[in-house]
């Protein structure tokens, strides 16, 4: 479920998982520009199910969320998470702010931005046993479609650590052509 609240002209995204407990654990975190949610939710809703998000959380909890005067509204959105988070990233709105407030100093984003493009690229480099050819594609795709930031300073790096992964499993099973 991502919600949005407003953040010094900017919206602060939170992708939260449903919960019957006291709070929603968030998964990911993004800004965008807050002038373009409608749009975002528009094209959401030809990627998959947008609706109120009420009833996902307990009411007293989604209560404290509504009284809260920077918070706008939380929807549901039935579909791949990574088309959630890449339809997000497009609109990403990157800040200036203090460090261990931005999605790239979060440890877990970056690794779900990471492991989203391993699996996206795993069957498409044209040299299959390259580690440097899917560390490129891997790093090029975290950047481009996963908002992580160019200059993230363990880009490479993340990039290589997937491409050995990537590379350490049979072609053929990298493909989707064999059973796990």
């Amino acid at each position: 479920m991502p919600f949005r609240s407003y953040i010094g002209g900017d919206s602060e995204v939170h992708v939260v998982a449903p919960t019957t407990s006291e709070w929603p654990s968030d998964i990911d975190f993004i800004y965008v520009a807050m002038q373009k949610w409608e749009e975002i939710k528009a094209i959401l809703s030809t990627l998959g199910v947008v609706r109120a998000g009420d009833g996902i959380m307990p009411a007293h909890v989604y209560q404290r969320f509504r009284e809260d005067s920077d918070f706008h509204e939380a929807i549901i959105f039935g579909g791949e998470y990574r088309t959630l988070l890449a339809t997000l990233a497009a609109y990403e709105r990157r800040e200036d702010i203090l460090r261990g407030l931005r999605r790239s100093d979060d440890p877990q984003a970056v690794m779900q931005a990471f492991v989203m493009a391993a699996i996206d690229m795993a069957g498409q480099v044209p040299q299959p046993n390259s580690l440097e050819a899917y560390t490129s594609a891997i790093s090029g795709r975290a950047v481009e479609v996963y908002s992580v930031p160019a200059d993230y300073g363990q880009l490479q790096e993340h990039a290589m650590e997937f491409g050995e992964m990537v590379v350490a499993v049979p072609g053929r099973r990298r493909m989707g052509s064999a059973p796990y």
